[in-house]
């Protein structure tokens, strides 16, 4: 898989967490946040704010890696 690959990922659904791209792929969420910095240095794509838990709040008691999973967006080239 090539940095490529994970730019379109996000392209085609427009954001997703390290999570989904690492299970998309079959690969370590920490080899996806390496690719997602260097996709983020050449103006590819770039982190969202941290929102709240799935369940609405910002505790992290219902899934801590949801909330340790950041989210990422495509940026729209024009």
């Amino acid at each position: 898989m090539i940095l490529s690959d994970v730019n379109r990922y996000l392209r085609d659904r427009g954001r997703a967490n390290t999570s989904d791209i690492a299970l998309h792929f079959g690969i370590a969420p920490t080899a996806v946040e390496g690719m997602l910095q260097t996709l983020q240095e050449r103006g590819r794509v770039r982190p969202l704010p941290a929102q709240a838990s799935p369940c609405g709040t910002s505790c992290c008691n219902c899934s801590s890696s949801a909330c340790a999973s950041q989210m990422w967006e495509a940026i729209k080239k024009h």
